[in-house]
């Protein structure tokens, strides 16, 4: 075998595409730390989440170099169980990576090839990237409960190592499909392959409102409808702005008639997606980053806000723990939407000076977090150890 680990990845989303969030970031940040040491081959769809048309001037269903990585984008219509499984057996790989747990294009149609006995046994990880936390579960709830008996009584996940980022995570996987309690758990490295530029002190905050922002995907998971209520019965000025790709436009309905509620002190405007290069300047230009999720594996954009000088304002949900005593943001159940009403007031009477002191303390976190070399040692082992373990059994 050469010595280079060779990792099939499939995953829905991949760059240049950004509207996929997080989960483009956790395979961008893995491709970028151990790309030099590995050998990554992507599969991955031609177009971004909720796009009609692919990329502008990428070549489709070949192999194209992609940083660190060679990707190949393949278009709806080519995304099949034939096309997939002779796309594999020609790609010479150690291990397989898959990103999602429920992704119905790449992850389940794999899954199903494996348990045919159709594309080898090479060790597969999967990463589930937030999808069996109790939130995402409960939407189109009775469709996943079915689908996960389904996928235990069909064995699809049967001997794979799982990726989570967090012992949530692996506890909301185990509750979800039963898993085995040898399950792996590895942090997801952050990408830091474009680290924003040093903390700017020009921007002073205003004393008696606060800017707030909310930047994710619009759909129920990350509770858009949440922030928003909450806000109707706050009682200072504050400007909400909302920045996302709104990929659930029922969902998205929902939200613009709580946004209709309003009080006239409360202000909300949507500005729509914006590409990834673009998150820094705008958590920059505003007071708080207001995410109440209900649930993610690990919250890239939470880093991005931190590393931005952000501080956050986050559900109990998330990877991201104890942020009050770190100077750097609040996390909060979202059974109390008071307190989170207690703390938007709170940062709206903050003076420049107060909210700068949480605006370091939010950078000191974000850039601790995102220079942590364990996160790549932990993926480097990971591959390693699974590698080793499958040559040893053919020895």
């Amino acid at each position: 075998m050469n010595n280079r680990i060779r990792v099939l990845v499939l995953s829905s989303y991949y760059l240049p595409g950004w509207k996929g969030g997080g989960p483009i970031r956790s395979v961008s940040g893995m491709v970028n730390a151990l790309g030099d040491e590995f050998d990554f081959s992507i599969l991955t769809s031609d177009r971004d989440l909720g796009d009609s048309a692919p990329y502008p001037g990428i070549a489709r269903s070949v192999w194209v170099p992609a940083e660190k990585a060679q990707v190949m984008y393949l278009p709806p219509n080519r995304i099949r169980l034939a096309t997939l499984c002779r796309l594999i057996n020609q790609t010479p790989h150690d291990a397989v990576y898959l990103g999602g747990g429920f992704d119905p294009q790449f992850v389940l149609r794999f899954l199903l090839l494996r348990r045919l006995g159709l594309v080898g046994q090479k060790p597969v990880i999967v990463a589930p990237q937030g999808v069996f936390s109790e939130g995402a579960m409960h939407i189109h709830e009775f469709k996943k409960r079915v689908f996960a008996r389904l996928a235990r009584w069909l064995k699809l996940y049967h001997h794979v190592t799982w990726h989570v980022s967090t012992k949530f995570e692996r506890r909301d996987a185990r509750r979800t499909l039963g898993l085995a309690r040898n399950s792996h758990v590895v942090v997801v490295a952050p990408d830091i392959s474009a680290s924003p530029a040093a903390l700017s002190l020009v921007r002073r905050k205003s004393v008696g409102k606060l800017q707030v922002v909310f930047l994710s995907r619009i759909s129920p998971k990350k509770n858009l409808d949440g922030a928003i209520r909450i806000l109707q019965g706050v009682a200072v000025p504050m400007d909400f702005h909302i920045y996302g790709p709104a990929e659930d436009q029922d969902y998205w309905r929902l939200c613009k008639r709580e946004m209709r509620k309003l009080p006239p002190h409360i202000s909300a405007t949507y500005h729509g997606p914006i590409p990834h290069h673009e998150t820094a300047n705008v958590f920059r230009s505003h007071d708080l980053f207001f995410l109440p999720t209900l649930g993610e594996n690990f919250g890239h954009v939470i880093i991005e806000a931190l590393r931005a000088g952000c501080p956050v304002l986050i559900s109990d949900t998330t990877a991201f723990r104890q942020l009050e005593s770190q100077g750097a943001g609040w996390d909060l159940p979202l059974e109390n939407p008071d307190g989170f009403r207690q703390v938007l007031q709170q940062c709206a009477a903050m003076s420049p000076e107060e909210w700068l002191a949480w605006s370091e303390g939010a950078l000191r976190m974000g850039t601790q977090i995102a220079n942590d070399e364990m996160t790549t040692n932990r993926y480097r082992a990971m591959f390693r150890e699974l590698v080793g373990r499958t040559l040893k059994r053919a020895a």
